[in-house]
């Protein structure tokens, strides 16, 4: 009875230094809270882009496509089990248009590559696909359609000298004050378009879709249009300097 007793005491005792030991070895965070009149400054996830106006798409593809499927990627492709109707749309002003070229089959109707071989740079279209896949759990058919919207840009797009990084930085930095404490459920995605012409000069500087905020918008069409640095100008297929539109994408990340 004694002996237990003893190594029970011992126990106690071994268990007691140990956290003892682990009272200096181990401090609890503490929280410092400091009192202060001023706000809380809250940043926001602020994009920025530089693009054209939609997925790029040159003139020496439109010259050379036959099939609407050229457009889609091969694992879209794999999806289409029966075709049902296509058809090309021009958009203007980021607006679908009454100018539309139908077909029914694979193969693009001379209307449609009439209209594709006439595309200027900077125009834009949209390809709507309309088919029948196949529900891969029910097996049954299912109809289903791609809509790609596309810019045609010149075989060697605009570019500014300095690099891509270097200009989104430019406007980071120079707008970080505007971007501030934002209300994310106000902040909406906006674009800004220009035209780099075949001087490499920039113009037609325009504001397509506010980012919610009067300062912000204001602020990214002064810093484009007194942007430091030169512009590379595009060019076509045989080299020559051609005017092509690009856009700022900035604000709340969207289309």
């Amino acid at each position: 009875m004694k002996k237990n007793a003893k190594m029970l005491s011992a126990v106690l005792l071994s268990i007691g230094l140990m956290a003892f030991s682990y009272g200096f070895m181990y401090e609890e965070p503490q929280c410092n809270t400091v009192a202060s009149d001023e706000k809380e400054v809250v940043e926001v996830d602020f994009f920025y882009d530089l693009g054209p106006r939609y997925d790029p798409i040159t003139k020496q593809f439109l010259n050379e496509v036959v099939r609407v499927t050229e457009f889609n990627t091969p694992e879209e492709n794999q999806r289409i089990v029966t075709l049902k109707s296509t058809e090309l749309i021009f958009i203007e002003n980021d607006k679908q248009t009454n100018i539309r070229f139908k077909g029914e089959s694979e193969m693009l109707t001379e209307a449609q590559l009439a209209f594709l071989h006439s595309a200027q740079y900077s125009s834009c279209f949209l390809v709507r696909t309309e088919f029948y896949s196949q529900n891969p759990v029910t097996g049954e058919a299912e109809f289903n359609y791609y809509s790609p919207h596309l810019t045609v840009v010149p075989e060697k797009q605009a570019v500014y000298k300095a690099g891509k990084e270097k200009l989104l930085a430019y406007f980071a930095k120079n707008n970080k004050e505007n971007t501030l404490n934002l209300d994310e459920k106000k902040l909406r995605p906006a674009k800004l378009y220009f035209t780099v012409d075949k001087t490499g000069q920039i113009t037609n500087v325009k504001l397509d879709r506010t980012s919610g905020y009067a300062d912000i918008d204001d602020t990214m069409i002064d810093l484009l249009t007194h942007l430091e640095g030169d512009w590379e100008a595009a060019e076509n297929e045989k080299g020559e300097k051609v005017d092509q539109e690009l856009a700022i994408s900035f604000g709340m990340l969207g289309c």
